[in-house]
């Protein structure tokens, strides 16, 4: 069981950064053309089929951070970089139908695929003249696994011939029905006291259940719960979900309100100073990356960017006040430096005898000056 308040949140907040990233590298990634090594028609269908794997798998986790949703309702509550619906909301319960469930996990694999397949580019790079049609997926959750039956019409034509492949299944054995079944249960344990968190029934049900929880307040009544499961290969599901209780301003304190940090993009090495934005009683300032640390009672910043390499850096920072409510914001940091490696100068036309030893001195200068 994971309640403490100095970690509420965190398993949250890391796997929807941690997700963020592996989808951008995943749809951006150069798949089909690692895939397209192809010497025969077979080869063509297990690419497709892998893409089918690969983005149910992506699409359960993506989809059990949002509830069970690819879009998630309009109802919902902003979290980072995604949306978290509410399964109960002032008294009343939201929770979507597991066919729900299983259409929207159908719409992310659709679209996911496509990106995936790039369009079969890399295939007709290498001869191959490839048709396809609309794509429509059927998710099925099972008791145990998840099965998804794609409809995909494919024909390929090479000059060894013509092939059609229309059929594609696979099973994703991670049992999101389980993870379901235990938020169905909060739930129903939530309609015996409306404006109470079931921390008690939860904190027993994670322990006999063997799963971790986390739950945030975010303020005017808002909190966010996260079921956490440790999957195979080391990986980690969270299924999470929101209430909206009807507390008034008994219990509510004055929010921490955080300016938004603009995203600092940098072609050339240069140090950050930064003061972070922040409107609250004693608050107190922590920061999860190696790359600086920021001032716990200033939310001041200074950050030598010089030896980083190029990247991305989504990294996240927590405010807590002086009556224990946190708030956090991202600051985005894009490297992108062009000149940074060593300038060598050019080597003209040489010559070497056999027989007799050869030296030469390769000139390089290092365009930043900062190493003689």
């Amino acid at each position: 069981m994971n309640c403490k308040r100095g970690q509420i949140g965190m398993f949250l907040i890391t796997a929807v950064l941690v997700l963020a990233a592996g989808t951008l590298y995943f749809f951006n990634s150069p798949k089909s053309e690692k895939a397209a090594i192809a010497t025969n028609f077979e080869d063509v269908r297990n690419f497709i089929s892998t893409c089918l794997k690969d983005t149910a798998e992506e699409g359960i986790y993506f989809i059990s951070l949002q509830g069970g949703y690819y879009n998630a309702p309009e109802d919902s509550l902003p979290f980072v970089f995604i949306r978290i619906p509410y399964y109960w909301h002032l008294g009343n319960g939201k929770m979507p139908e597991k066919e729900t469930i299983e259409i929207e996990l159908s719409k992310f694999i659709e679209d996911a695929v496509q990106l995936c397949a790039n369009n079969f580019t890399a295939f007709r790079q290498i001869g191959y003249d490839v048709e396809y049609e609309n794509l429509a997926v059927i998710s099925k959750i099972t008791e145990k696994n998840v099965l998804v039956e794609a409809k995909f019409p494919v024909k390929i034509n090479s000059k060894a011939g013509s092939r059609e492949f229309n059929d594609f299944n696979s099973i994703i054995d991670i049992n999101i029905n389980e993870k379901y079944g235990y938020a169905k249960q909060i739930i129903e344990e939530q309609k015996k006291d409306a404006n109470t968190i079931p921390l008690g029934f939860l904190a027993e049900l994670a322990y006999d259940s063997n799963f971790t929880f986390e739950y945030i307040y975010m303020g005017d009544g808002d909190v966010i719960y996260s079921l956490i499961f440790n999957e195979s290969l080391g990986n980690t599901l969270i299924y999470a979900f929101a209430a909206k209780y009807d507390w008034g301003n008994a219990t509510l304190s004055q929010p921490i309100s955080i300016k938004e940090i603009t995203e600092f993009n940098l072609t050339e090495p240069k140090v950050i100073n930064y003061k972070v934005d922040a409107f609250g009683e004693n608050l107190t300032f922590y920061d999860y990356t190696d790359l600086f640390d920021i001032n716990p009672k200033t939310g001041q910043m200074n950050f030598d960017a010089f030896d980083v390499s190029n990247g991305n850096y989504n990294i996240l920072i927590k405010i807590v006040d002086g009556n224990g409510n946190e708030a956090f914001t991202i600051m985005r940091i894009s490297i992108n430096y062009n000149n940074k490696l060593p300038v060598i100068e050019p080597i003209g036309n040489l010559t070497a005898f056999v027989g007799q030893e050869f030296s030469y001195k390769v000139k390089a200068s290092d365009p930043t000056n900062k190493y003689p």
